[in-house]
């Protein structure tokens, strides 16, 4: 298995090394200890994060770091001779990454089941950090909204989920105003982070910058209009590798020129919104 670990991170681009891990584990499971089960996960869950910032444009590797998570906190396998607890951020990177309704079950057992099992200091904010996100998969925006005015003093890793969450709520409720808000509190928020590296700080700027154009284009747009800011945007989306919620923001843009096209009665997308 280490070599199998080398050959992967030594060529990281290499999905077949990466497959090949994962069906040797599936064969050995059953006959290794946990602890050395709890080094595959943390090993393959390392390689799957690194994969995202390489290029991961299917988004295979953030689902296979989303069901990595899943196996290793369903299996308790936080648990060692030090400490009994569930780490917070180890949940809120689990809960974080829950995107899709399909999604659901598995972070309502999450939640239900190991929320718990968060230190006493912190479980009462995880837990209901926790329900805002299914509260927004389930569909239930004001739940979200109203979740998220609970959380009290959240540190400052967990302030830019809240803000993801409500912008993706309000976006789903046609508040753009209050979305123009959100992002003008988070551009000050970044500016004055000490943590977050320059990289990383870019990575947060374009997505507020596009956002922003996103918001213009909504309270611009006129239904008999040409769409061309949308699609416009969606070009500019393409070309930038990686930013702070890329496929989402992607996946909205693409769907309000989808509903263009749908309702002037025209055959699929300009050519100016493809690659």
């Amino acid at each position: 298995m280490l070599y199998k670990f080398y050959k992967l991170y030594c060529n990281p681009l290499n999905d077949e090394n990466f497959n090949d891990c994962k069906t040797y584990f599936g064969r050995i499971k059953n006959d290794i200890g946990i602890e050395l089960q709890k080094t595959y996960h943390n090993i393959l869950l390392t390689y799957c994060c690194m994969r995202q910032r390489l290029g991961d444009k299917d988004n295979i590797y953030s689902r296979e770091a989303l069901e990595n998570s899943y196996e290793f906190i369903n299996n308790a396998y936080y648990k060692n001779e030090n400490t009994k607890y569930l780490h917070p951020v180890l949940f809120r990177n689990y809960v974080s990454q829950c995107l899709k309704p399909s999604d659901k079950r598995n972070l309502t057992k999450v939640i239900k089941k190991h929320a718990n099992k968060i230190h006493p200091l912190e479980k009462d904010l995880m837990t209901k950090f926790g329900y805002a996100h299914l509260y927004y998969l389930e569909g239930k925006y004001n739940l979200v909204i109203e979740s998220c005015k609970t959380l009290k003093n959240p540190k400052a890793f967990y302030r830019y989920d809240i803000n993801n969450l409500l912008i993706k709520t309000n976006y789903a409720l046609g508040k753009y105003e209050e979305i123009r808000e959100t992002l003008h509190n988070y551009k000050a928020f970044i500016k004055n982070d000490k943590v977050l590296t320059e990289n990383d700080k870019e990575r947060y700027y374009f997505f507020i910058d596009r956002m922003n154009e996103l918001n213009n284009c909504h309270n611009s747009y006129v239904d008999d209009e040409d769409i061309f800011v949308f699609e416009y945007l969606l070009n500019k989306i393409n070309k930038k590798a990686s930013f702070v919620m890329k496929n989402w923001i992607t996946e909205k843009v693409k769907e309000a020129i989808s509903v263009h096209y749908k309702t002037h009665k025209k055959k699929g997308i300009n050519m100016r919104t493809r690659k």
